[in-house]
């Protein structure tokens, strides 16, 4: 406690011993309206008394009085005591804050800058550290656990009031429709057990299946609350002139009705409602283990026109279904034109939003309690090959893809600012804004494009150096981003060639063999990070299983207790007014 009084008086001593800017010449006019915006002396005065903090004199001119002196003082020791997330020196705030108090002599000067104005010098980024140093940048370490290859990877949402039981549970799913339902082992406890006999759900039947073209079981979503709904949503492609239940319900659902003078199209991406069977021994859906494939009700169609002619490369991450905690509204991601249901008009990619309800949705063609009319969340990015929601901050979405342009891209999208988090938008405009974090500083990919691989911002506990982190895939290689400095939106990517096997592998591997399909999030209550490739399933581990040196947890940042602060501010504050007081009466 002594320490922090004696930082803040040092501080104060420190700042109110510098040199503070020189004020105007006596022959210039000044003037303090417009660089205060209205403050409390609107033209200035002769000082009478001295500013202690800000350091003006007797006798020279001020926009600022002594109680305004005061209260300047008060501001920056409450800004050190609240430990500022600025990257300018204390020196740089302490003059930003006395600069009302300095008049000017011109009159188009701008008003006050605030803290939200201030802009230093951004530090170099660091450089990549060595092997086994606090960031493994030349390895990701990896535990094998499932040699089967699948397209998908869902966990659980979080449910303090379901089965602890379920909080281990995930569905996983393969590209021509097949969804099962596993427990997913703790980390080195086993291998992930898949009955290829037994799975959740079989959509065969409904799907039309083209690897070549992208096609087939596109997107699995839970909802939120599934433990006590059992609901499950799912997106795929059907073909309208094979498959008769592909057009069935399709008028009904789609974002827009068909013009006459454009042709029928063929290929359809639906989006559709299944429910779970109830587990016989816990009465809830925590351990559900099939569900009923006839009990379904469409939502929403979509034309993928473009998939007639093109190939995997445009289509392949259209329709990714994603739920964020907090939010009733499920997102789905939307190619060029597609959410015009025959026309292809808008070429950039989509996400759009569908308020799908809280509660248990009504069985039956149509029914239930959410409405499927589809709202544009975000809009302008190039073919995006996939999304995530960072479990850090639900409020921001990262999606990487290809822009035809400029190449490979990283989006953050936000609606933080909007505030329409939580919550429906009003607007018909889009609720997020989109920015570009992360450019084409790659290289050109070695393969065909699209190279780069969506990931997510890495939440767990196996390689705290990677913590907040940005993980996703360019070529051959991981890499991790992080934002530099904090709140700046740069991100500094830093290249992980390596991508080793742990020698305690449960299914024995020695290296990756082959395509990474996907980077996603586990267990909510783990956030371990799996990797999806064609050769199987696999998991992030500590960096010390592969041999490498174990980097230690970054130090968590200085706290200062509520009672602490509100104390350190009051004595800060009561130093500064003794010694004003005693200034005056010496003078």
């Amino acid at each position: 406690m002594a320490r922090s009084v004696l930082l803040v008086v040092l501080l104060l001593a420190l700042a109110s011993a510098s040199t503070p800017p020189p004020p105007p010449g006596p022959s210039s006019p000044s003037l303090c309206a417009a660089r205060t915006g209205g403050g409390t002396v609107p033209t200035p005065v002769v000082l009478v008394e001295a500013l202690f903090f800000c350091g003006l004199s007797v006798g020279m001119n001020s926009c600022c009085t002594v109680l305004d002196d005061f209260a300047l003082a008060a501001q920056y020791v409450t800004l050190v005591a609240n430990g500022s997330d600025h990257s300018c020196p204390l020196q740089t705030i302490k003059e930003m804050l006395c600069s009302r108090c300095f008049p000017s002599s011109d009159p188009g000067a701008p008003k006050t800058p605030t803290l939200g104005d201030l802009i230093c010098p951004s530090p170099p980024p660091p450089p990549p550290s060595a092997p086994g140093g606090a960031l493994a940048g030349d390895l990701l370490c990896l535990e094998r656990i499932a040699a089967g290859s699948y397209h998908g990877f869902t966990p659980y949402p979080p449910d303090l009031y379901s089965d602890p039981g379920s909080r281990n549970r995930a569905f996983v799913w393969t590209r021509d429709a097949r969804i099962w339902a596993v427990s997913v082992p703790a980390r080195g406890r086993g291998a992930l057990l898949v009955d290829d006999r037994r799975p959740f759900l079989d959509l065969t039947g409904r799907v039309h299946y083209d690897e070549a073209r992208g096609l087939g079981l596109m997107g699995v979503a839970l909802h939120p609350r599934f433990t006590a709904t059992g609901r499950l949503f799912v997106s795929y492609a059907c073909d309208s002139f094979t498959s008769p239940a592909c057009t069935s319900g399709a008028a009904a659902a789609a974002a827009a009705p068909p013009p006459p003078s454009r042709p029928p199209c063929r290929y359809l991406l639906v989006v559709a409602e299944f429910s779970a069977a109830r587990d016989s021994v816990t009465g809830d859906y925590s351990k559900a283990t099939r569900a009923n494939p006839s009990q379904v009700r469409r939502l929403f169609n979509a034309c993928l026109r473009d998939a007639e002619s093109s190939s995997s490369e445009q289509q392949q991450h259209a329709g990714q279904l994603l739920f964020r905690s907090g939010d009733r509204f499920m997102y789905l991601i939307l190619g060029g034109g597609q959410l015009d249901y025959f026309s292809s008009q808008n070429k950039s990619w989509e996400i759009i939003r569908l308020d799908v309800g809280e509660g248990t949705a009504a069985t039956g063609q149509g029914s239930g309690n959410g409405s499927m009319k589809a709202k544009v969340f975000a809009s302008g990015m190039g073919a995006l090959s996939g999304c995530s929601v960072d479990a850090g901050m639900p409020y921001y979405f990262y999606c990487a893809g290809v822009d035809q342009q400029y190449g490979e891209q990283v989006y953050l999208i936000s609606d933080k600012p909007a505030g329409s988090y939580n919550g429906a938008s009003s607007s018909d405009k889009p609720a997020a804004t989109v920015s570009i974090i992360i450019g084409d500083r790659h290289g050109r990919p070695p393969t065909p494009p699209p190279s780069i691989v969506a990931g997510l911002v890495y939440r767990g506990l196996a390689d705290p150096s990677l913590r907040g982190r940005y993980l996703y895939v360019y070529g051959s290689a991981a890499w991790a981003a992080k934002e530099t400095p904090a709140s700046s939106g740069r991100y500094v990517p830093t290249r992980i060639p390596n991508l080793r096997c742990s020698r305690s592998s449960p299914v024995p591997c020695s290296d990756v063999g082959g395509r990474v399909v996907s980077l996603v999030e586990g267990s909510y209550y783990t956030n371990d990070a799996f990797l999806l490739a064609t050769d199987g399933v696999y998991r992030l581990v500590p960096p010390g299983l592969c041999d490498a040196a174990t980097p230690a947890p970054p130090p968590p940042p200085p706290q200062v207790s509520p009672g602490t602060y509100w104390l350190i501010l009051a004595l800060g504050s009561f130093l500064v007014f003794a010694v004003v007081l005693a200034y005056r009466r010496l003078c």
